[in-house]
């Protein structure tokens, strides 16, 4: 039985050193938290359903517009309103319901955009994925 112990402790210590390369091994029973999406603010979560004005707001007037309007579409992406990121007939930009398959959720929480400028806060993010998962829909 001691033995077994001895075998399932070298096997979590293995593996969190796999999956952390190692900066956790000493501590085998911590949690990365890295990845972890931050908690929606507070007067979200008292909202019923993430309003797309806000999305609009605080994410993409914010970090995006400058290089994905209706004038300027790098990537050929357009994130001014929600009938150009729905209806856009070049790139699937959100899929209601499905935020790890929607590409404007997956670029921004990859960090890849935006590539200028302060990242998008953590709350915002949490929000943009809460608004997905809720449809996308428009208010």
């Amino acid at each position: 039985m001691k033995r077994l112990a001895t075998y399932q402790r070298l096997f979590l210590t293995a593996l969190i050193v796999a999956t952390t390369g190692g900066a956790r091994a000493q501590g085998l029973f911590e949690i990365n938290t890295e990845f972890i999406p931050a908690p929606l603010p507070q007067e979200i979560i008292s909202s019923q359903n993430i309003r797309f004005s806000d999305v609009q707001k605080r994410i993409f007037d914010q970090s995006s517009t400058q290089c994905h309007s209706a004038t300027k579409q790098k990537g050929k992406v357009n994130l001014s309103s929600y009938d150009s990121i729905m209806k856009n007939s070049k790139k699937v930009i959100v899929i209601p319901g499905s935020p790890e398959e929607s590409l404007v959720y997956t670029e921004i929480f990859s960090e890849s955009m935006p590539p200028k400028g302060p990242a998008v806060s953590p709350e915002d993010l949490a929000m943009l994925k809460q608004w997905i998962l809720e449809g996308a829909v428009n208010d």
